[in-house]
């Protein structure tokens, strides 16, 4: 786990400045990597200097200058730093995040009778790539963001692993490239401003995204299993031509996988201990995150079968007496007794979002979804308070296994729309239970929802509910159109049969995981701690994504197969919840009440008119009006919160 600054130049020009902005974005990320930093330059000729402090490379006369941040997690030899080269110099890489299945590739080339100085991922990724050119990412299970530069093809390579799991942005400017781990490394360079049709999508509490956009203007996320390369010999800034290297829509004309549900069971326990098994491999103490939910859970009694030693869990919790609704104490609780697993938890209130949110802020570089953020910040902050340097976290698995709610009522609708309507109406008498609500009412607010998207962000308008927000502004991006891009991406989602696989698609390449992702790596960096994921094992995904849709959700289960494998480990308390929390927190009832006056002073503040699309009066009414009880939708109220903080730290006009 690391972090990178890299500036690629064309121009003499680009290049004075390139010693004072490295160090700027360099500067910008200690808590990336506190055991050790490299620096590298290559000029046009490609001579290479390598050093530990940036005085040591030749930045005034750099095509390419790379300043890195290193977490150790596998080898702390010296010889392990970055960045790496090969032996004879000819090729270099800047590597954030882990290759799990390195001691089999190393094995393997050791075959071949290439040999090794170090125990680290970095040193096989270089024998990899030589060995197999850019296949070698086909041979490698992790997850990445690395920089390779090839001196004897003179070519720059930029790649992502398959999910987008490890974070890289750039920015393209007239006469040179800017890439880094976070996005206030290219901020500390340039002023890009807000992305308006972005912010706007986010004040709508839209989240899914089928662009690499961001925040900024003119600053982008680097595709998931993307690579791009980039001519060293061009006289002029080259355009960056992304190729997807890995493509998990393949799979969505190939037939479900046959087999009975047992045969599926034992598949599925093998693959995720081998994954497991692969996410463990660090020579740091590991941790794991325990919500008290399926997923996590699961994960660490697998954690704690796998090995002899013993392992500690980490958690979130509140106050019973106080909010019973969302502490997950008691089932934490009831794994600990069967287990013996230590366990080790905190707490968040009120106060601390108050005392905290700016910096918290600064972290994500991003205005905060929801306090939930603020949740997992406290338990990566556990974590390393207790010595961890890596935690295995159950994300996920709700998007590759069908654990989501709206998956349940997926199936629900398409049971319908395909005229099985003695499996609809078991459904729907199922889900209205679990709703507490009737099958009228639940007809009537989930049929509403067809088509969803632009009906209703119109009735939010027109109606009054978002009534701070112009609908001018909505118009106006609306008409610009979608981008190639994002239509291609739709038409992937598009492609899969039934609607839960389109529906479990969207959530892990464009809706739901991307923004996981950075929250997650993002709050466990900020304690330096490396954040794994083991129900991202590609094999794992790939599995699952050729199931068939009733071994996923339906009457009233979701995460049929991983819950049935769970029962043979866990306590039925945790396996036969039907609710969803992951890491929930009080927030309708902190915004009402005791950040009831930081909201108002929020929606008050003059930096607020920085927005324009933003009707101050009106959102103070709004505000007012949830404080008064008049109306349910804190989410709204919390992102108008978090707007204010966000502008103000990254002082945004």
């Amino acid at each position: 786990m690391c972090g990178i600054s890299t500036i690629v130049n064309f121009s003499e020009s680009a290049q004075k400045r390139t010693a004072r902005d490295l160090a700027m974005m360099h500067a910008q990320i200690p808590h990336r990597g506190m055991d050790g930093e490299g620096f590298l330059s290559l000029d046009s000729a490609m001579a290479a200097k390598r050093g530990t402090s940036l005085e040591q490379i030749d930045s005034a006369a750099a095509r390419i200058a790379v300043a890195f941040r290193w977490l150790i997690i596998q080898d702390g030899d010296a010889r392990a730093a970055q960045p790496m080269s090969t032996p004879d110099g000819q090729i270099w890489v800047a590597f954030n995040g882990e290759i799990y299945n390195f001691i089999e590739l190393r094995d393997e080339l050791r075959v071949e009778g290439i040999e090794f100085q170090t125990c680290s991922d970095t040193e096989v990724i270089l024998a990899a790539y030589r060995r197999w050119d850019l296949d070698c990412l086909s041979h490698m299970r992790g997850m990445w963001a690395m920089l390779i530069v090839d001196r004897r093809r003179r070519r720059l390579l930029v790649i992502r692993d398959r999910f987008g799991i490890k974070p890289l942005f750039y920015r393209v400017e007239s006469d040179r490239i800017l890439f880094a781990s976070e996005i206030k490394q290219i901020l500390k360079t340039t002023s890009p401003g807000i992305n308006a049709s972005y912010l706007y999508e986010y004040l709508h509490g839209h989240r899914g995204h089928f662009t690499d956009e961001t925040y900024y203007q003119g600053v982008a996320s680097v595709p998931a299993a993307s690579c791009v390369e980039i001519d060293l010999d061009a006289p002029t800034r080259p355009d960056l031509n992304f190729r997807t290297w890995w493509d998990l829509s393949r799979l969505s004309k190939a037939s479900k996988r046959p087999g009975s549900p047992e045969d599926a069971q034992r598949e599925l326990e093998s693959l995720l201990r081998a994954s497991v098994k692969m996410h463990l491999r660090a020579r740091v103490k590991v941790g794991s995150l325990v919500s008290g939910g399926l997923d996590s859970t699961m994960l660490t009694e697998l954690m704690r079968q796998s090995s002899d030693e013993s392992h500690e869990s980490y958690s979130l919790v509140f106050d019973r007496s106080q909010f019973a609704e969302f502490d997950e104490s008691n089932y934490v609780d009831d794994y600990v007794r069967q287990s013996n697993v230590k366990n080790f938890r905190t707490t968040l209130d009120p106060n601390w979002i108050r005392d905290n949110i700016r910096n918290v802020t600064w972290i994500q570089d991003e205005p905060l979804i929801a306090s939930t953020i603020f949740a997992q910040h406290r338990a990566f902050g556990l974590a390393r308070e207790r010595g961890a340097t890596v935690v295995l976290d159950g994300q996920g698995s709700d998007e590759v296994f069908g654990g989501y709610p709206h998956h349940e009522f997926t199936v629900w609708r398409e049971r319908l729309m395909r005229g099985q309507f003695s499996s609809f109406a078991r459904e729907s008498t199922i889900l209205a239970n679990h709703s507490h609500t009737t099958v009228p009412r639940l007809l009537y607010f989930q049929m509403a929802r067809v088509p969803a998207g632009t009906i209703v962000r119109r009735f939010r308008l027109w109606y009054g509910r978002y009534a701070w927000l112009d609908e001018k502004y909505f118009r106006s991006f609306r008409r610009r159109g979608a981008p190639p891009e994002e239509i291609a991406r739709r038409r992937e989602v598009a492609s899969w049969r039934s609607h839960l696989d389109r529906d479990m698609y969207a959530d892990i390449r464009y809706v739901g995981l991307p923004s996981l992702f950075l929250y997650s790596d993002r709050n466990g960096m900020a304690h330096s701690v490396e954040a794994r994921l083991p129900y991202l094992d590609h094999h794992l995904v790939e599995f699952a994504m050729q199931l068939p849709p009733d071994m996923k959700a339906g009457f009233g289960v979701r995460k049929r197969l991983l819950r049935n494998l769970a029962k043979q480990y866990l306590p039925e308390s945790i396996t036969g919840r039907t609710d969803k929390m992951g890491f929930a927190t009080p927030e309708p009832v902190w915004l009402r009440k005791d950040l009831s006056e930081a909201v108002i002073e929020a929606v008050e503040s003059p930096v607020m008119s920085r927005v324009p699309f933003i009707r101050k009066a009106q959102a103070r009414e709004f505000v007012r009006a949830y404080v008064d009880g008049k109306h349910r939708d804190f989410r709204a109220v919390w992102r108008l919160y978090a707007l204010r903080h966000w502008l103000e730290v990254f002082n945004l006009a």
